[in-house]
């Protein structure tokens, strides 16, 4: 019985590998500030990633493609989240936290400057499937 856990666990880990739920995505920084880091936990939880910004920061202008580690994304997958949070840390020593994103049906994350010049996160969705167009007999 003690095993069942375990099993479990990578049985979710392998599903969710086989229906190519990702957790890659694309980050664009129009804040006109660099983000330094960037960690993710599953929502609500504390148990946030080490920075997976692995090329460095990013500066305000540029855009990235962020491809978690396969070990890093097997533990977040492992972990059954639906949600996560995102723990940005810019260079003038902000930390902003954004909540409850769906990271398997998200392309596109944009770090983007709101109203008062705070930043504000804006996200692309992936497109529904395409169902197959039946063909005339």
């Amino acid at each position: 019985m003690k095993k069942t856990p375990v099993i479990l666990c990578m049985l979710a880990w392998v599903a969710a590998g086989a229906f190519g739920q990702a957790i890659d995505f694309t980050l664009a920084n129009t804040t006109g500030r660099s983000i330094t880091t960037l960690e993710i936990s599953p929502w609500g939880e504390e148990a946030w990633t080490d920075d997976i910004l692995v090329s460095g920061p990013v500066a305000s202008g540029q855009t990235i493609e962020v491809v978690l580690d396969p070990d890093v994304e097997a533990r977040l997958l492992s972990l059954g989240a639906t949600w996560y949070d995102l723990l940005f840390v810019l260079d003038t020593g902000e930390s902003l936290v954004f909540g409850r994103i769906d990271l398997e049906d998200i392309t596109e994350i944009t770090l983007a400057s709101g109203p008062r010049g705070e930043p504000l996160p804006v996200s692309t969705m992936r497109p529904p499937p395409q169902s197959p167009v039946p063909r005339p007999r």
